[in-house]
């Protein structure tokens, strides 16, 4: 499974994960983050280069990050953790790509 924008370094980093015996669950994760990201902005990997002066933009890869570490840390549906914290700062990095 090839990642459009993530990286696997860059999830580690964030999420402070050492080592690799959870490497395919992370890519795995990503890449469903990559495409939720993509269908919520309705736009192309393209479009999104072009937007970002020739790079996807960093605001998109930070919301990336955020949903990943959100589901690798929280893998149960229901847990007693508040997560409107996370969908503000999501939708802060995520909606000025969006098309309304």
């Amino acid at each position: 499974m090839k990642l459009q924008f993530l990286t696997l370094d860059y999830i580690k980093q964030h999420s402070r994960i050492c080592g690799d015996c959870e490497d395919e669950i992370l890519v795995l994760y990503a890449k469903g983050a990559e495409n939720n990201l993509l269908r919520l902005c309705d736009r192309t990997y393209d479009e999104l280069v072009t937007m970002g002066g020739g790079t996807f933009p960093e605001e998109l890869m930070i919301a990336g990050l955020l949903l990943v570490d959100v589901l690798y840390s929280h893998r149960s549906p229901q847990e007693a953790v508040k997560l409107s914290d996370v969908a503000y700062t999501f939708e802060f990095y995520a909606k000025p790509f969006m098309k309304l």
